[in-house]
């Protein structure tokens, strides 16, 4: 699995994982969402759920990371903070929704929906009642 497929977050995880989850470094459960991503890519076994949750490196996931700290001129495709470049709006609204601290308002929402008009030209729609 290519190196450069992982974003910011993911790398974060892996890391995090590879040196033994210690307590008080992920806040929150966004580090689980970016954990069952590397699931999905054979680089992490996940167990347990809630406070029993746990995830470890696959053998796949130390080469990966043995490769990525090998080449560390291989940087994540994007990620690095919710303002950072995006490579979808979907990824956008999702770090928008992140930012707000999970939870977005219609206010947020119609902000997010200006920025993306403005580079699709699609008009949003608008509630005729």
């Amino acid at each position: 699995m290519p190196v450069h497929s992982l974003n910011t977050a993911q790398l974060d995880v892996l890391r995090w994982v590879a040196a033994g989850s210690p307590a008080g470094v992920m806040a929150g459960y966004s580090h689980r969402v970016s954990a069952a991503a590397l699931r999905s890519r054979g680089l992490l076994r996940i167990s347990g759920r809630g406070p029993r949750w746990h995830a470890e490196l696959t053998d796949e996931g130390r080469s990966a990371l043995a490769r990525l700290e090998a080449a560390p001129s291989e940087r994540p495709v994007h990620g690095g903070g919710a303002r950072a470049e995006l490579r979808s709006k979907t990824e956008r609204l999702v770090a928008d929704v992140i930012e707000a601290g999970g939870t977005l308002h219609p206010r947020a929402l119609q902000c997010t929906l200006r920025r993306s008009v403005g580079e699709t030209g699609i008009e949003p729609a608008t509630d005729a009642r």
